[in-house]
């Protein structure tokens, strides 16, 4: 009874339920755009005759075209960058000859001539049979190989002339020669007897169409001191000219990205010109006990270097600062009256590039190389004009009269010749001739 009691209540519950669901439908299908329900359920059909061919039908409307898209704004012309024209390499580096691959293949086509022009000459084969005259005038022969006449050229190649440096250097070495035109450099590295891991540099100067050169005294130009700086950079200390009054100090800095703008130069002439004791150059090499190396210089200065590393330990008479930012010269001095030259990414001995003369108390006076070079018509040079002090310290005076002069070195003069013994005056008799002897022989 209690279940039958329930059975109302459950149907209007329904009841309301599906009302709630078919109200929602509703409000759902009016909602709805009436586009998007088709045509409700009706299909539109087209009567046609019995007989009509479907291939009669007219072709349905093509669709309409899309709209143009609108026109893009031009873009623009992608920039083309011009390729910069190849750096030339330097020819010359400091004054010295960079090889090229022509010079290579000039040198090895010399060997090859001159081992042949001193090889046995080969036998001479015989002579090929000559053809009947009747051929020969009929058929003409092909020129010769060396023709120049011939239509396809030479096989052989032509032969161009050698070409030459400007003004090139062919006589024996001379020290004062001007510039190094024509001229290589060699170096050697000298042990010390006392550690045979110890060694310096001596740079010598030869012709540079040398077959055989001879490492002497005869063609000694300076001596050399390299020391790497940690992994950034190297100095080098090298002299120049020692056999001659124009001997000087040359240092070098060189940093780690190795270009030639980075590369530094200070140049140093030191004054008066008196040399070690012991010696006639103004530069020399001594070595020590331990092994290491003393290059000694004028009035009694002297740079002494480790020889292993060949860093600079100590030094008298010369103010050497450590090495500063690339780009910027060396920074040493000589304590005393000296001419400084100093470039950046050039030679310092060029014409026309500035100069400066400094006393011992700091007073300077700018000058110009190509006053105190000897050029003789070329653009480099590193022979100095004045052979002796009184000469450089009397133009000083005229062009720097406010610096302060020290004495003058002597002047090495070479020794006078002998003069001949005279002879003794011969008596009267002696002195009447040849013809009156013979004739008071006669008689």
């Amino acid at each position: 009874m209690d279940r039958l009691r329930l059975v109302p209540s459950c149907a209007l519950s329904l009841l309301v339920h599906c009302a709630l669901l078919l109200l929602a439908q509703r409000l759902t299908i009016l909602a709805t755009p009436p586009d998007r329900l088709g045509s409700g359920g009706t299909l539109l059909v087209d009567l046609v005759p019995a007989g009509a061919s479907r291939l009669a039908e007219p072709p349905p409307a093509a669709p309409p075209a899309p709209p143009p898209p609108p026109p893009a704004a031009p873009r623009p012309a992608p920039r083309v960058h011009a390729p910069s024209p190849p750096r030339s390499l330097p020819r010359y580096i400091d004054g010295v000859k960079i090889a090229t691959a022509n010079d290579v293949a000039r040198h090895a086509e010399k060997e090859r001539a001159r081992a042949a022009a001193l090889a046995p000459p080969a036998p001479a084969a015989p002579p090929p049979p000559e053809p009947p005259a009747a051929t020969t005038a009929s058929v003409p022969g092909p020129p010769s190989s060396g023709s120049a006449g011939s239509p396809t050229g030479s096989p052989q190649g032509q032969t161009l002339p050698e070409v030459v440096d400007d003004k090139p250097y062919r006589g024996p070495f001379r020290a004062d020669t001007p510039g190094y035109n024509g001229r290589i450099f060699g170096q050697v590295s000298i042990p010390s007897s006392a550690a045979a891991d110890n060694f310096y540099g001596r740079i010598h100067m030869f012709r540079e169409d040398s077959v055989y050169r001879d490492y002497s005294k005869k063609s000694l130009f300076g001596y050399s001191f390299r020391q790497r700086l940690g992994e950034a950079a190297t100095r080098e200390f090298e002299t120049g000219r020692v056999t001659t009054p124009g001997a000087y100090l040359l240092v070098t800095d060189l940093f780690a990205d190795g270009h030639l703008s980075t590369m530094s130069h200070t140049v140093l002439f030191a004054f008066p010109r008196r040399p070690p004791s012991g010696g006639r150059a103004l530069y020399d090499v001594v070595e020590e006990t331990n092994g290491d190396f003393r290059l000694r210089g004028p009035g009694g200065s002297f740079l002494l270097f480790d020889g292993r590393s060949g860093g600079l330990r100590d030094a008298r008479g010369f103010a050497v600062d450590t090495q500063g930012e690339s780009g910027t010269p060396p920074r040493v001095a000589y304590r005393g009256l000296h001419l400084r030259l100093q470039a950046v990414g050039a030679n310092p001995f060029l014409r026309d590039r500035p100069a400066t003369v400094v006393d011992a108390g700091g007073q300077e006076c700018g000058l110009s190389t190509s006053e105190l070079f000897s050029y003789a018509g070329r653009t480099e040079s590193d022979v100095f004009r004045f052979k002796n002090d009184a000469d450089f310290f009397s133009y000083l005076r005229d062009r720097c009269p406010s610096l302060r002069l020290p004495e003058p070195a002597p002047t090495l003069v070479a020794k006078a010749e002998r003069k001949p013994r005279e002879k003794k005056k011969s008596e009267r008799g002696d002195s009447q001739g040849l013809l009156p002897l013979l004739f008071r022989g006669l008689h």
